[in-house]
């Protein structure tokens, strides 16, 4: 039958290198056991010395303020936190350039699709100018040939204006001419019956003078 021995405190060096187990038949070797239990009870202390350093020194970081990581080398790190620990921050690292990467690439692609669209935006804006631009030249050379037409017609209207001021002028001055020629001719024609009609009152007086 075996002995009912109390378990030791696996956290405590001490208790791991003096522990006492159950005696059995047929088990390992005690010395065996020992043996281990010593090298356990010795990394156990190491350990524990360890985490007393990196406690310290985490305290100490503390007291100093944030340190930056990147400017501290691999083989410090390694040595102030272990092999384990160093490959998590070497993953952590690693993680972080990854992402640092995809960002930069990311912000490469968003600065390419930016100068596109600001070059395809631009581009749009020039032919819309030039549309613009050849819309308000057509405008204006139709607007000016529309007042080239509009002169022209007002220069054609002037001109049959001042033809039909001249024909009636020239009309009103053959009327007159013909009323002047008229008004002459009646008026040698009232001298010539004047003549006659005195010739004839001289006759009539001559003759009364006679008796």
């Amino acid at each position: 039958m075996a002995l009912d021995i109390q378990r030791p405190d696996p956290s405590s060096p001490a208790a791991v290198a003096s522990a006492q187990f159950t005696m059995a038949r047929r088990g390992y070797s005690e010395e065996e056991v020992r043996d281990f239990l010593r090298q356990v009870s010795v990394e156990l202390s190491r350990l524990i010395e360890r985490e007393r350093f990196l406690q310290n020194e985490l305290k100490a970081l503390q007291a100093r303020g944030p340190v930056d990581m990147s400017a501290v080398d691999e083989a410090t790190v390694t040595e102030m936190l272990g092999a384990e620990a160093a490959r998590v921050l070497g993953a952590a690292r690693e993680a972080a350039q990854a992402m640092r990467d995809r960002a930069a690439e990311s912000a490469e692609n968003i600065v390419r699709e930016a100068s596109r669209e600001a070059a395809r935006v631009l581009e749009e804006a020039n032919t819309e100018a030039s549309r613009r631009r050849t819309d308000v030249m057509t405008e204006a050379e139709q607007e000016i040939e529309l007042a080239k037409q509009q002169g022209r017609e007002m220069v054609a209207e002037v001109r049959a204006y001042r033809e039909r001021v001249l024909d009636d002028l020239a009309r009103r001055t053959d009327e007159a001419r013909r009323e002047l020629e008229r008004l002459v001719q009646e008026r040698e024609r009232l001298i010539s019956a004047f003549e006659r009609a005195r010739s004839a009152a001289s006759g009539v007086v001559g003759d009364l003078n006679a008796f």
